[in-house]
């Protein structure tokens, strides 16, 4: 598995935080998605703990549903929160911090934790899901989506085919995902999985999108991996011809949504 440089990462975010929005549409899906998952568990959460808010899809329909709740949300990119602050000045029950999810230096005691598209950026998940079980309440959820390793599928087919291929970052399978919850501690847990085709007008606008999402690390590699210009127009004409609908290019996300609960200890 290829090492994620963190620092890259918080440079892409930070340098798309202006029109992530424009291009984060299955993002702004999984978020509804998620907050449906959160609402059907019937609980009034009270300290929610938010990894990785971007520039707030999933915070601010936390937000609506639970006005009374305390809700911190964290992000590694200084200017992706600068940009959720001014989206969300109404709401005067989240606090923010500029935090990296996977290495955490806070302790605190919460009912909900959520997170929304973030892990995939994690070099490993087990010591922050650690973590995050360490800080839930008895009885407290873990509830999140995160890409699994079907995302991009067919860039790496094509890349394959042209005999491109990148050493592009390994991504999680349910079965994996399932068997970290459990070595953390969570004896109640489920993953679902969901197949999203994003759509674009074009193979040139799917890479440009890709790319002001953040997500290039996940195709081409973060670290010693460029395509060529010629390289990209072969890319683009085998997308063109290869994966295209009625709605246009496309490209498939797997999503993996987990649900997981701390136990209540016993005596």
């Amino acid at each position: 598995m290829t090492f994620i440089e963190k620092e890259q990462i918080r440079k892409n975010f930070c340098r798309g935080a202006s029109t992530y929005d424009q291009y984060a549409k299955v993002q702004k899906k999984m978020a509804q998605e998620l907050s449906n998952k959160i609402t059907a568990v019937g609980k009034e959460f009270r300290e929610i703990l938010e990894i990785g808010c971007g520039t707030g899809f999933l915070t601010e329909l936390l937000a609506k549903e639970f006005p009374r709740a305390n809700i911190l949300a964290l992000d590694i990119s200084p200017r992706m929160i600068e940009v959720a602050q001014k989206k969300l000045s109404s709401y005067p029950n989240i606090t923010y911090l500029v935090e990296d999810g996977e290495n955490l230096c806070i302790n605190g005691s919460f009912d909900l934790i959520v997170s929304n598209a973030v892990f995939q950026w994690f070099n490993n998940y087990l010591q922050p899901f650690a973590l995050y079980h360490k800080n839930l309440k008895e009885d407290g959820c873990f509830i999140f989506s995160t890409l699994g390793e079907q995302t991009f599928r067919e860039l790496g087919q094509a890349l394959s085919f042209l005999g491109l291929e990148s050493p592009k970052e390994a991504l999680i399978n349910a079965g994996e995902l399932g068997r970290i919850l459990t070595t953390c501690g969570f004896a109640k847990w489920t993953v679902e999985e969901q197949l999203l085709k994003d759509y674009h007008a074009s193979a040139r606008e799917l890479l440009v999108g890709i790319k002001k999402i953040g997500a290039q690390s996940h195709c081409f590699s973060a670290r010693g991996f460029c395509l060529k210009g010629g390289d990209i127009f072969k890319l683009a004409v085998f997308l063109n011809s290869r994966y295209r609908e009625g709605k246009g290019v496309y490209i498939t996300y797997q999503v993996l949504y987990g649900f997981a609960q701390k136990s209540r200890q016993t005596n």
